[in-house]
């Protein structure tokens, strides 16, 4: 079954929660009830090959940077994070996190 963006965004929400507000980074991810076939979650300076189910390599070598715009949103496609409009920006509590 796969999971559906929201739920892992709320799955990751929950997480930053339960790391310290200063500390600036996520530093590690527990993950549940995913697809198996898919890449596991990554956290910040974790470096790897965005593929996609197929096998091929979509981005070469990425690291996950502090969220911004641009960081990627999934491990098997090249989705990013970007503000919902040109006149908005991302949530100043999220940025740099």
């Amino acid at each position: 079954m796969q999971l559906t963006l929201i739920r892992k965004l709320a799955s990751i929400a929950v997480i930053v929660g339960a790391v310290s507000v200063s500390a600036g980074t996520i530093v590690s991810v527990v993950e549940s009830g995913g697809d198996t076939d898919r890449p596991s979650a990554k956290f910040t300076g974790q470096t790897f090959d965005i593929s996609n189910p197929n096998g091929t390599v979509l981005v070469a070598g990425y690291t996950v940077p502090t969220f911004d715009a641009g960081a990627k949103s999934m491990t098997d496609r090249t989705h990013a994070y970007a503000p919902y409009a040109t006149t908005s920006t991302l949530p100043a509590y999220l940025v740099g996190n």
